[in-house]
């Protein structure tokens, strides 16, 4: 049985590739490829005008207001709104990490939230720090069943799944190369 509705491969770019297309930060995490079949992969509400997609990973502790038990450790957000939180429940699993978008109707500055539709999703990211990726594996209403699929992730359940998916993923953006 499959679960991943869609996936989503997010990496850093290399200086001169940052250069060449307008963009200068290290810590900016570029959508390079994506397998999205049904088309409810929630990434396309924060692509930008140009067509590109990207978000910022940023300590919890700056944007995030939460009580002392907060388990995540980082968010990804474009600048604007925030996707998810990413939370790391095992310290020696520090490259697997779940998620969900926020529930609430409205942002904190008012405006309506546009990943209303998608509150209940669940992302499991698969991060490799060295090389500067995350891959998001978005589990269409996960969101109940979230610490299962986390487990899962952790088993291994999902390595056939996700090998098959990175084979079918195509450029999300034409980034001008060198």
């Amino acid at each position: 049985m499959n679960y991943i509705t869609a996936y989503y491969r997010f990496e850093v770019l290399a200086k001169e590739i940052r250069t060449m297309n307008g963009f200068k930060s290290p810590n900016r995490l570029d959508c390079t490829l994506t397998h999205d079949p049904t088309g409810h992969g929630l990434l396309p509400l924060f692509q930008r005008k140009n067509g590109m997609l990207f978000f910022y990973l940023i300590p919890a502790k700056e944007v995030v207001k939460a009580n002392s038990k907060r388990r995540a450790t980082y968010v990804l957000g474009d600048g604007n709104q925030n996707l998810s939180s990413l939370y790391f429940e095992h310290s020696e699993l520090s490259h697997l990490a779940y998620g969900y978008c926020n529930g609430k109707e409205r942002l904190s500055d008012g405006r309506p939230n546009p990943a209303m539709p998608y509150k209940h999703d669940a992302l499991l990211m698969v991060c490799n720090w060295p090389q500067q990726v995350i891959e998001i594996l978005i589990v269409k209403n996960g969101k109940p069943l979230i610490e299962n699929l986390y487990n899962l992730l952790i088993d291994g359940k999902f390595d056939e799944e996700l090998s098959q998916l990175k084979k079918l993923a195509r450029p999300y953006y034409p980034y001008k190369m060198p």
